[in-house]
């Protein structure tokens, strides 16, 4: 499987289209190690910081799935924000750390809105959940993200672009996805306003991408 997904990979960088995707979202059927979406970044670079935005809906009784999952050489788990039943497990390089989310701030329809940042220098992470900050954490100080990333939606990846679960995969609608090699401020992330100091590594108004299995 690994094998198979580098090879797209390879396709992808070549033949991936960009497309302006305003107003829609990727719809996931149902849970399969074959449906997921590959993302590619406008440029191939380390980070030392980033801001992850992104929006999804799903009625899943049980919420354990990967929305968002970048992979490197080194650690299958170089960036992954994961749905939990409390809350959201965000990994960087393979050390999570949990977000505890109440009735109160989560969405009563299904639908969240989250932005996730973090920074390096000081190791502090963020999350924003419907333009609400929960209680920041600290994780992997000092590193920096690698180049080389096999970015999925949809699912949770343990190993370099492959060994995917059914049992963590996305089941919804997900949209409205960037990515910035910048932490945005407050107002910003508050407003969901998609405006960053440059531009969008990812950007669901000029998105590279690939759809797998029955991704629609």
């Amino acid at each position: 499987m690994e094998i198979f997904l580098l090879l797209l990979l390879v396709c992808f960088t070549q033949a991936a289209p960009q497309k302006n995707l305003q107003d829609q979202v990727f719809l996931f059927p149902k849970r399969s190690t074959s449906s997921y979406v590959l993302l590619k970044p406008s440029q191939n670079r380390g980070m030392e910081r980033f801001t992850i935005c992104l929006s999804f809906y799903s009625d899943l009784p049980n919420p354990n799935f990967g929305l968002f999952s970048a992979s490197s050489h080194n650690h299958n788990n170089e960036i992954l924000i994961f749905r939990v039943a409390n809350g959201y497990e965000v990994s960087l390089c393979n050390q999570a750390v949990v977000f505890k989310v109440s009735e109160e701030k989560s969405s009563r329809q299904g639908g969240e809105d989250l932005c996730v940042a973090w920074d390096s220098a000081t190791g502090i992470i963020q999350l924003w959940l419907n333009k609400i900050p929960l209680p920041r954490k600290v994780v992997a100080k000092g590193y920096r993200i690698q180049r080389d990333l096999v970015i999925l939606l949809g699912q949770d990846q343990d190993s370099y672009g492959g060994s995917l679960d059914a049992a963590q995969a996305f089941e919804g609608e997900l949209g409205d996805v960037y990515l910035w090699d910048t932490v945005l401020s407050a107002d910003q992330m508050r407003g969901f306003q998609r405006q960053g100091d440059s531009t969008p590594l990812l950007d669901w108004l000029d998105l590279s991408y690939e759809i797998k299995g029955e991704v629609m």
